[in-house]
């Protein structure tokens, strides 16, 4: 399913199941703990619904603008728990636990599960290459994409292949298959080709600082 789908549709079930739970059981005026971290989203499911009123109609236009279809029972499902689902993202910039951004955060690039005390793991590389018999070079440029990299790493030590060619391999996949699948936003042709001749033909050559004459 198209992720954008994904996202207009699934968002709103995160508090679904809590929903109906509450209906049942726990009184309406029960007083939900309050928080005072800034930023800090309420208990899971126990937010009061925030921003804007939104209708199947909100939905239906804005499945023009995310190129995606909704069925009605999704728009239903979608509109009843959107404010729900959305307050705990909104609270964070309209309060009252607001959290201010400056323009000079960015967003968190790495996530780091290890707790604090605890080792963080390697810190260097132990990637091996996979042993035993490698296949001779394929004659058709289709067989060698598909390739494993235990394979292709070897063809590119054995000189059987440069990367300069198999780089050229799969941007002309791209450029024949992209525009069916739509798989890649942009193309960086021209740099994929110039890493590509500077690679070292093999490992060795990079601790020693040969270049590469891959062409």
């Amino acid at each position: 399913m198209n992720t954008r789908r994904q996202f207009l549709i699934k968002a709103p079930l995160a508090v679904l199941t809590t929903a109906i739970a509450c209906k049942g059981g726990n009184s309406a005026d029960q007083a939900v703990p309050s928080q005072s971290t800034p930023g800090a989203p309420p208990v899971f499911g126990a937010g009061q619904g925030s921003g804007p009123a939104v209708t199947t109609e909100t939905f239906a236009e804005a499945e023009k603008l995310m190129q995606v279809t909704m069925t009605p029972a999704e728009r239903k499902l979608a509109a009843d728990t959107w404010r729900n689902s959305m307050a705990p993202y909104l609270e964070r910039r309209t309060g009252p636990r607001k959290f201010a951004l400056k323009d000079s955060d960015v967003p968190a690039l790495v996530w780091n599960p290890v707790l604090p005390g605890f080792p963080s793991g390697p810190t260097r590389s132990r990637f091996v290459r996979s042993t035993g018999a490698v296949p001779a070079l394929p004659s058709k440029d289709d067989d060698i994409a598909f390739a494993p990299v235990a394979h292709l790493s070897k063809w590119i030590e054995s000189k059987k292949i440069t990367s300069t060619r198999l780089t050229n391999i799969y941007l002309e996949r791209i450029s024949r298959l992209n525009p069916k699948i739509n798989a890649i936003i942009t193309v960086t042709k021209d740099h994929a080709l110039q890493r590509a001749a500077k690679l070292p033909l093999h490992p060795s050559c990079s601790k020693m600082g040969v270049p590469s004459t891959a062409t």
